[in-house]
């Protein structure tokens, strides 16, 4: 395997880690719908909050060093991006960290909501 086809798989598994904090979200919040579930969960809301956080940082850790081993592969091979390329694929990269962040605050958001809900 060539450097370059490397970092085009590390650049994979960047997006794949974005996918999975998008499915992620969504499928809890799907699991949410249910109310015993919801009302399961109100009894463990801050450790929620924290697991999510948490979950949410690490998924950005990955995110951050992937690249970093994607831009050293490449620069490994001699290959030269040219910079509205490089300054694009920051951008990607700002928006997959943002996407992570984003649907993590959605589901603390959620989740806050729905513990002020009455189970009964």
């Amino acid at each position: 395997m060539t450097p370059s086809a490397m970092a085009d798989r590390l650049l994979a598994y960047c997006d794949a880690i974005a996918g999975f904090s998008v499915v992620n979200t969504l499928a809890f919040l799907i699991a949410l719908a249910e109310p015993d579930v919801r009302c399961t969960l109100v009894e463990t809301t801050s450790l929620l909050y924290v697991g999510i956080l948490v979950g949410a940082a690490l998924q950005n850790a990955g995110l951050v060093y992937l690249r970093g081993k994607e831009r050293l592969l490449r620069e490994a091979s001699g290959e030269e991006l040219n910079p509205q390329v490089a300054q694009t694929m920051h951008a990607v990269q700002v928006g997959r960290i943002g996407l992570v962040w984003f649907y993590s605050l959605v589901l603390i958001g959620v989740l806050w909501a729905s513990s002020n809900s009455t189970c009964g």
